[in-house]
């Protein structure tokens, strides 16, 4: 009789455990980061092969684009941009956008000023330090360049 109660009992503390275990997980999978960077994924699936054109339109441009990001947080950041030829792109609109790619809630955003020929300039506030996902967007006309870099900041 005390075989079968143990066997009893070691079965139900090896499931209770396993239970257990999943239980955590599961908990931990519903409230962490969903690793979701859009609110609308489906609509932009639709338009794929849209961003793919783009993708073609902004090769044959032919822009090369420097990114100097911020070092440290408090630092701001600047982007030159240079066409295939190797000349200056003057009276661009330029934005950079900042995104954490860890923390919702924490984005941030540049308003380029040309500085110089082809150089853009601007504050921005980054509130922690770590990684983070510059966007260059680059709007002069018809001609749209949009770039992604990892960079990352010193506190």
């Amino acid at each position: 009789m005390q075989a079968k109660t143990a066997v009893i009992v070691s079965l139900s503390a090896f499931f209770g455990v396993i239970f257990a275990v999943n239980g955590f997980m599961m908990y931990n999978a519903f409230t962490s980061h969903d690793g979701l960077v859009t609110d609308h994924e489906y609509a932009q699936a639709l338009h794929y092969n849209d961003v793919i054109q783009q993708q073609k339109r902004q090769a044959r441009l032919g822009w090369q684009v420097t990114l100097d990001a911020p070092k440290r947080i408090g630092d701001g950041v600047s982007v030159a941009v240079t066409g295939s030829d190797g000349v200056a792109v003057s009276g661009a609109q330029v934005a950079v956008a900042f995104e954490r790619p860890t923390e919702m809630g924490l984005d941030a955003a540049a308003t380029m000023v040309e500085s110089a020929a082809g150089t853009y300039a601007g504050p921005v506030t980054l509130k922690k330090a770590g990684h983070w996902d510059a966007v260059i967007r680059i709007d002069r006309g018809t001609d749209r360049y949009v770039t992604r870099r990892r960079i990352r900041v010193a506190g």
